[in-house]
Parts: structure tokens; C-alpha cells; sequence
């Protein structure tokens, strides 16, 4: 993909013309460009080139945009709008301006003294208006050379409506002006000066004075709408203190390690190259810290505000910030690779595509202009042929027309929401890949979270472990760490880490631990040979086995490996304990027996509670799904109060549950794994977390730079104010020209109502000024975490006050055949409405033996049940109201909780719950009961 810089655009028409023509040339696979960022990229074969000499015939400017290693300032330069060349014209056209009108209106209208000379000859006041006009068109007449431009190629703009509309008036006025020679060489003085005063000069210039003042406006509050983008390249590191090559110093960074280092721009650091990060210095490149200690401020990437205390052997990411300390850091990714480059090259293309609503704004503003122009000749014709209206008030008509439309409060609706969502995401650390997700995350209905790394923190510790072979606990942990290893996934780091190895390639020769492994497993001793690792592979969702001198290991859950070796039924017993506490339970083996058993448990993270509550106060319903097993994962489930969960999933079992989902509804997938990788690009909307793994962060389409689920909750609340932003944007942009086009056409002039040109031009720089002011209002939203703490905080009462059933007796629990079975919760029934008949109960479930139970029971009329019902339609307090009453009607109601933000009731009821008759009498009322779920049915 190539991406270009385009100056000279002024409305979506422009980047309409500039898209199609592009697209047009041979070898285009796809072209998008942005009119608030002036970025244009192109994917295909064809040549930069072809596609310069493209739009440069269009008349635009445009050149090779700079790799994220290039001119970063002049990208920058490149995203804030260049008003001060259109304000010096402005203001100079603006001086002219004022004179005009004080002698074309001034003397008439107030009475202010005009001159002798003016007066005495009609011609003179006339020719000093025409040099007036004639000044001002000349100063802003690039706006009119391209409209007209556009005009001789088929292809009008904005521009181009304005260009006619003032020409119109302009030439009108210098017809006049022969006419007014004609009298006066007739000696008609008093006509002369009455035509005189009737010109249209000062018309066609105020026009276009108002015209570039609103151009002014609007591009400056564009802007504002890329300060998030302009903000995150501000940081980026301008310059590294590298460490010279073949300086050997051996002192620590406390020796003056300045003395070996050479001052080199960042973009020229590589790989494995040593530097040097001085407190308040930037650091420039992805590195590992190789000596010394400090603080890191990461607000600029994450968002979050405190710093991270670091040390030798943790890792940095380029452009954050060394508070204190002295650092000395092997480079490890660098220039395009590092993470705050790619969140750059993402944030441009996000803010470059385009969201499926923004098409069809596309679609209807690259025909409403041809249509404007068709619609002021033909009001023209109506005056001036049909009504009988002179050529001054036909004309004065269809100039109307031409300016009060306006294409552009059309073409920004979209990109200009979009572009202020986007920057609104990402100062609160969620980054958006496209600007489809940032729509499509407004309208999610279903959230699936996976367990490990996103609801809990993903750094678990091991708990206990057993040996329950000849190896000691020593050796199972030690051999057990060598095989953890290799892996990525964060249970094996935390077995790694508790057996001391960190890195698999830290080790070469047989150490003692290793030898005592192999001493009690195969007799070896040889305690100086070399340790030789081969055949390592990770089983997804299994575990990971490896060759050890010749010896075959592996380590996994029980369902790998029982297929690896054999599980006898006391260990069986002893790792189904582990997992009644809620911990994950893993077995180290070989072909021929189970050498031990680690458990780890993980801790859940803060706000995990809070966020699930509030997914379920915007109507989302989240899923758990996870690899772990049924006893760890319904724990963690209670805890956060998620009513579905999944356990024993396969990357592909998510998937299928993934793809059911969106038959339902829009459904988003959040996880951190390389496990995740197939789910994320199943889902409607993959979002990643970026302290997960590269392929992870990659599959999503949202990434959650700060890995916490209060961000989950920002990026859903981002997309929707977004999307209602683009709604209101577009019914304002629609309703405005509905109304402006005929009234300024003279459709309801009988009525006294009608629009001169002056004020269509003025109603039409308004049209934009809202677009864009009502856009910018989305960085008004309030999603700190103060103010989603206090909506949990106030969802979590309203959940207490529906009482314990709402959550505790509804955890759906599904299983399938091959795994272990689910434990038999106390009180359980069938699950949240929303999955009933979903997921594939299987008749042996303790979901389904808890529903035969009831059915097989006669209905106490005493008997108190519990029933959750989903009901479409309401409002308000007052629907609440009316919804009530009728439940309490027909059924034998003694507690009701309703909710018509969740569009949910809780009942608590004695004897029968008449489904039938309760979702009739809804319905007559104007609700829909999509479903009922209760343990009397």
C-alpha cells in the first residue's frame, strides 16, 4: 500500500472525484482518501507515477507520503490545517469588502455621504464597484478556477456551485454596466442612476468573503479533530545517544557511559543496537534494558498516568518516557516495527477508511451536486419563462439555489465523526484499525471475553506442586520450566518463572537439576554435555511437548495428556480438587508415566466486575469462553457475575460459538493469545490487547493499548456516541437542504418567505459550522474512570436490588460430550434468555436435569418461582409502569424488578406464569415479549 499526501481539497466532492479517478487507472486494487487528514491510500500494482500525474490533472497537489521513519514534523505540519494563507486573503478581501458595500449600500440604506463624485456621475460609483469585485474575485480566484475546473471535467464540487453563483451575479452587474453607458451617452442621468444602484457587485463579493470565512472556520475546527493523531506523533523520539561501535567500555552506566556514545537520529538505530536513555529523554526504539533502573511514563501509548518502575532485563517501548534513572537498552525492534509506529500507521489508517454509513453519504454527494445545478437552471427557466420575472429576480433565484446547498455538512457527516471518535478512543488507550469497527462497535449486541489475560490478569502464579514419581518437586518444577519455557501462553510463563528459567536460550550444558532429572528418569550422568532440545511443538489449547538428550516430554491439561500417557484415577482425583478451588491444573509426563502436578490460579483483574456490569447496562450480554476447565471457569464467571460461560474450548469451538452469535446479533471478541487469533477474525469485531501477542493484536480490529476492561467499556461507549453523532450529522445535513433548496428556490415566496444569496451563502457556511461543532462535542464525552466507576457502581445497586436470583441460580454452563462433565450447581436453570435453546444443551447437562426436575413436578400454587423476562418496547419510567401493571395483572406478582435500559424484568412469582396470555396482553399495549425464562416451566 502506498500513501500520498493530497493539499487543495474542500469538500467531499473533491475527495470523491480524486477516489473515483484514481480507482479508474489500471492496476488499483482499492484507493481511499481522507478529506479531514488529506491522506490517500492506494493498494495494486499501478505506479506513484501514474497516479501523481492522476490527480495532479485534477488539480490538486499531492505527494509521496513519508514513511513513519521519514519527516515525522512534516507530517504533522500536514495535519493541521494551513489557514494563514486564506486568512491574509480574507482579510485584505474582507477591507475591500466594507468599502464596496459602504458605497454600493452605505448612502442608500443609512444615509452615509457617498460624494460628489460618485454622485454626479453614475458611472463612476458603478466602474469603482466593478474594481472593487473585480479585486476580491482575483484574490480568491483559485476557489474559482477550480470550481470551474470541475465544471469542464464533468465533475462539480462545492466550488463549483460557488463559482456559477458569484459569476452569475458578476457578470450580470457588468452587463448592467453597458446598459448604463448606453444612458448616459442618451443623457438619461436619472435612469442611469437609478440602474446604477441596483447592481449586483456587492452581492457576488460578499458571497464569496462569506464563502472562504466559513472555509476558514470549518478547516481550523477540522482540525481540532486530528489533535489526538498530532498529539501521538508530537511524541515521537527524535534522536538516540547510540553506543559507538568498538567502544569496549566495561564501567556500568554510572561511569559516564556518554563518553562511548555518538548522537544519531532514532530512525537510524538498528537492531541490537545499544544506547543510551538519559532522565526526560524519549526513549527511541523497542529495547530490553541491559543495566540500570528508573521509572517510565507510558500516558502518552496507554493512557495511564502512573509510572512503571523498571529495571535490568524488562522491556521498553519507544516513545515513552524516561522520568529518572539512567538506562542502557538493547534495541530490539526499531523504526517502522516498534509498537508506537505501527500504532501510527494504524491511526492513519484508520482515519483514511471509511465506514459503511460514510459510503452512502458518498453516494448521494457525488450525485447532489450535478442535481444542484440541474435544480438553478431550472428555477431560472420558471421565473424568468413561466412566472414572467425579470432576468434580476430569475437570476437572484437560482444564485440562491446554487449556495445554499451544501455538499460538504453532506461529505463531513461521516468523516468528521469518525476522525473525532477515533482521537477520542485513542487518548483513552483503545486504538481502532478502521473506521468500520468504530461504527460497528456502537451496535454490538453480543461480547465474548476470554478468561485468561482479559478477565483475569493473565499473570498467574503457581500454587502448589506435587511429584508423584521419583523426582523430587525440585525436579518436576525445574524440568517443567525448561519445557514452559518456549511458550508464550501465560500459564507456562508462570511455571517458568517460579522454576527461576526465563529464557529458553539462557541455558546450554546440563546443569545439576538437570542432571538429577535425568539421573532418576534414565540413569544419565553425564553432567557436562550438552543440553540438546529438539522437537518442540505447542498444541493449541493443550499444552507443549519436547525432546530433551533423545527423551520425550510433555506438559499440558489432563485432556492432552491423557492422549500423550496414562492418568490413573487417584491422580485424576487429586487434579479434580485442584480445579473445585478454581485453580488450572496441569501434569508433566512422559510416554510411560505422570511425573507431577502444578496448579496455578489467576487473579482477576480490577474493574473486571464493574466493567461486566456496565456491558450489561448498555444491553450487551457477555460470554466466557475459555480453554480452562468447567470448576475454574464458573468461578471466575460468579465472581464477575457473567451469566454464560463456555469451558474446555478449542480455538474452533470459540469460532463456531462465535459464528452462532453473529446469526443473533453484531458480537465482538476480546482476547490476548495466540489462541484467540481464529476467534478474533470470526467475530464481527476482533478487539486485541496489546500486552497480548503480535498475532493477536494483529487478528483484531480494536486494539486496547491499556489492558483493562474499563477500556472495553470506553471503546463501546466511544463507537456509540460516534454513531449517533454520524446520525445526527446526516439528518441535519439532509433535513438542511430538504428545506434550504426550495425555499431558497422561491417555493413559498407567495408567503413572504425567501432567501436572498447573501443570507443561502450565510445559511450554508452555518450548514458546515454545525457538522463539524457537532462532531467535535464527542471529546466532551465523559469516559474517565471516575464516571464509568460511578455507573458501575450505580448498575451494581440496581443488580442488588433484583435480588440474588438475578445472577446466581442463571449460570449457563455448556458442555460437550468429550469433556469432563460440569459440576452440579445448587439451584441451577436454565440460562439467560437470550441463550435459551442456544448453544446446544446436551440432555445430560445439569442445565437440563434441573429443568426435568421442575417440569416432572405438579405447580404448588404456594410454590415461589423465579422468572427473567426479555421485553422489547420500552422507553421510559413510564413504560416500566405500564409493564408492571400488567404483570402483576396476570400473574401473582410478590417482587418485580424492571429495566428498560436492559429491556429486562425479574419477577418473583407463587403458582403459573401464563406465557401465552401475558405476551398478548404486552403486545396490545405496544411490547414485545421476545422471551420468558423460568424454573416453573
Amino acid at each position: 500500500m502506498n500513501s500520498y499526501s493530497i493539499t487543495g481539497m474542500n469538500c467531499s466532492a473533491c475527495s470523491n472525484h480524486i477516489e473515483q479517478t484514481v480507482k479508474r487507472l489500471p492496476g488499483v486494487t482499492s484507493c481511499e482518501v481522507s478529506l479531514i487528514t488529506g491522506i490517500m491510500n492506494v493498494t495494486g500494482s499501478v505506479s506513484q507515477e501514474a497516479v501523481i500525474r492522476a490527480v495532479t490533472e485534477l488539480g490538486y497537489g499531492i505527494t509521496v507520503s513519508d514513511s513513519l521513519g521519514g519527516n515525522i514534523p512534516d507530517y504533522v505540519s500536514r495535519l493541521t490545517p494551513s489557514v494563514k494563507p486564506m486568512l491574509t486573503g480574507f482579510l485584505i478581501s474582507l477591507v475591500l469588502l466594507l468599502i464596496l458595500m459602504y458605497l454600493a449600500t452605505g448612502h442608500l440604506m443609512f444615509g452615509l455621504p457617498a460624494g460628489s463624485f460618485f454622485m454626479d456621475r453614475p458611472d463612476r460609483l458603478a466602474y469603482t464597484e466593478l474594481i472593487l469585485t473585480s479585486a476580491i474575485l482575483l484574490i480568491n480566484g483559485r476557489l474559482l478556477i477550480k470550481g470551474y475546473r470541475g465544471l469542464v471535467r464533468m465533475m462539480p464540487t462545492m466550488d463549483t456551485l460557488v463559482a456559477i453563483g458569484v459569476s452569475a451575479s458578476y457578470l450580470y452587474s457588468v452587463q448592467k454596466i453597458a446598459l448604463l453607458n448606453t444612458l448616459i451617452s442618451a443623457d438619461m442621468t436619472e435612469q442611469a442612476a437609478k440602474l446604477a444602484h441596483n447592481l449586483y457587485f456587492e452581492s457576488a463579493a460578499m458571497l464569496l468573503v462569506i464563502v472562504v470565512f466559513g472555509k476558514i472556520l470549518e478547516r481550523s475546527a477540522r482540525g481540532k479533530t486530528t489533535t489526538a493523531l498530532r498529539g501521538l506523533l508530537d511524541i515521537t523520539p527524535k534522536n538516540a545517544h547510540r553506543i559507538r561501535a568498538g567502544a569496549h567500555r566495561q564501567e556500568g552506566v554510572n561511569d559516564n557511559p556518554l563518553n562511548a556514545a555518538e548522537d544519531v537520529p532514532a530512525a537510524a538505530l538498528k537492531v541490537n543496537d545499544v544506547f543510551i536513555v538519559l532522565p526526560g529523554e524519549s526513549i527511541p526504539a523497542d529495547a530490553v534494558i541491559i543495566e540500570g533502573s528508573g521509572s517510565i511514563n507510558e500516558s502518552g501509548l496507554t493512557g495511564e498516568s502512573m509510572p512503571r518502575d523498571v529495571t535490568a532485563g524488562d522491556t521498553v517501548t519507544g516513545a515513552t518516557v524516561n522520568i529518572n534513572g539512567l538506562l542502557k537498552c538493547r534495541a530490539l525492534r526499531t523504526g517502522s516495527e516498534t509498537v508506537f509506529s505501527k500504532m501510527v500507521e494504524t491511526v492513519k489508517v484508520a482515519l483514511t477508511s471509511k465506514a459503511p454509513i460514510s459510503r452512502t453519504a458518498d453516494t448521494i454527494s457525488a450525485y447532489f451536486v450535478p442535481a444542484v445545478i440541474v435544480l438553478a437552471i431550472l428555477t431560472f427557466c420558471v421565473w424568468y419563462f413561466l412566472l414572467n420575472g425579470t432576468m434580476a429576480v430569475a437570476l437572484e433565484y437560482a444564485t440562491a439555489v446554487l449556495l445554499v446547498s451544501c455538499p460538504c455538512a453532506l461529505g463531513l457527516a461521516t468523516p468528521l465523526a469518525i476522525t473525532a471518535g477515533a482521537g477520542k478512543a485513542l487518548r483513552n488507550g483503545v486504538l481502532f484499525k478502521n473506521a468500520e469497527s468504530l461504527e460497528k462497535i456502537g451496535r454490538v449486541k453480543y461480547m465474548v471475553l476470554d478468561k485468561t489475560g482479559t478477565i483475569t490478569a493473565g499473570t498467574p502464579k503457581v500454587t502448589s506442586v506435587i511429584t508423584v514419581s521419583a523426582l523430587s518437586v525440585e525436579n518436576v518444577l525445574h524440568l517443567a520450566g525448561i519445557l514452559e519455557s518456549f511458550s508464550s501462553h501465560p500459564v507456562a510463563k508462570a511455571v517458568a518463572a517460579e522454576s527461576g528459567i526465563h529464557n529458553a536460550d539462557t541455558y546450554g550444558l546440563m546443569d545439576e537439576g538437570m542432571n538429577e532429572v535425568m539421573k532418576k528418569l534414565y540413569s544419565a550422568t553425564d553432567p557436562g554435555s550438552i543440553m540438546n532440545i529438539t522437537e518442540f511443538a505447542e498444541v493449541t489449547s493443550g499444552g507443549v511437548h519436547a525432546t530433551i538428550n533423545g527423551h520425550r516430554f510433555f506438559i499440558g491439561n489432563q485432556d492432552y495428556i491423557r492422549s500423550k500417557s496414562v492418568i490413573s484415577a487417584d491422580i485424576g482425583e487429586i487434579c479434580n480438587d485442584m480445579s473445585n478451588k478454581g485453580d488450572t491444573t496441569i501434569l508433566l509426563a512422559t510416554e510411560r508415566e505422570i511425573l507431577g502436578i502444578i496448579s496455578v490460579s489467576d487473579v482477576i483483574r480490577d474493574n473486571a466486575a464493574e466493567s461486566v456490569a456496565l456491558l450489561y447496562r448498555q444491553g450487551i450480554t457477555p460470554i466466557m469462553l475459555t480453554g480452562d476447565n468447567i470448576f475454574s471457569a464458573s468461578g471466575i464467571a460468579e465472581k464477575v457475575h457473567i451469566r454464560n460461560l463456555k469451558a474446555n474450548c478449542l480455538p474452533e469451538d470459540k469460532a463456531q460459538v462465535i459464528r452462532e452469535l453473529r446469526g443473533k446479533g453484531v458480537t465482538a471478541m476480546v482476547g490476548d493469545g495466540i489462541n484467540d487469533a481464529l476467534p478474533l477474525t470470526e467475530a464481527d469485531i476482533g478487539i486485541a490487547v496489546a500486552s497480548g501477542s503480535d498475532i493477536a493484536i494483529d487478528a483484531g480490529n480494536v486494539v486496547l493499548v491499556k489492558n483493562t476492561m474499563l477500556n472495553l467499556v470506553k471503546a463501546i461507549r466511544c463507537g456509540r456516541r460516534t454513531l449517533r453523532t454520524i446520525k445526527e450529522n446526516l439528518f441535519w445535513a439532509l433535513c438542511y437542504n430538504i428545506v434550504g433548496l426550495p425555499l431558497a428556490a422561491g417555493a413559498l415566496s407567495s408567503f413572504g418567505l425567501r432567501l436572498t444569496p447573501v443570507f443561502a451563502a450565510s445559511c450554508m457556511a452555518a450548514s458546515s459550522l454545525i457538522v463539524v461543532g457537532n462532531s467535535l462535542r464527542i471529546f466532551l464525552t465523559d469516559i474517565s474512570e471516575k464516571k464509568l466507576t460511578e455507573d458501575a457502581r450505580n448498575e451494581n445497586e440496581k443488580i442488588s436490588a433484583m435480588g440474588e436470583a438475578y445472577f446466581r441460580p442463571h449460570l449457563n454452563v455448556i458442555t460437550s460430550d468429550r469433556k469432563e462433565p460440569a459440576p452440579v450447581h445448587k439451584n441451577t436453570v436454565p440460562a439467560d434468555p437470550v441463550f435459551s435453546g442456544f448453544m446446544g444443551i446436551t440432555p445430560d447437562s445439569p442445565v437440563s436435569h434441573a429443568q426435568k426436575n421442575t417440569e416432572a413436578e405438579t405447580p404448588d400454587e404456594n410454590m415461589v418461582h423465579y422468572a427473567n423476562l426479555i421485553i422489547d418496547g420500552m422507553v421510559c419510567e413510564h413504560c416500566e409502569s405500564t409493564v408492571c401493571e400488567i404483570l402483576r395483572k396476570h400473574v401473582n406478582i410478590i417482587n418485580i424488578v424492571i429495566s428498560h435500559r436492559r429491556n429486562a424484568a425479574v419477577a418473583e412469582y407463587r403458582g403459573n406464569f401464563d406465557e401465552a396470555t401475558v405476551k398478548r396482553e404486552l403486545s396490545l399495549a405496544g411490547y414485545n415479549l421476545v422471551n420468558v425464562f423460568n424454573d416453573s416451566m
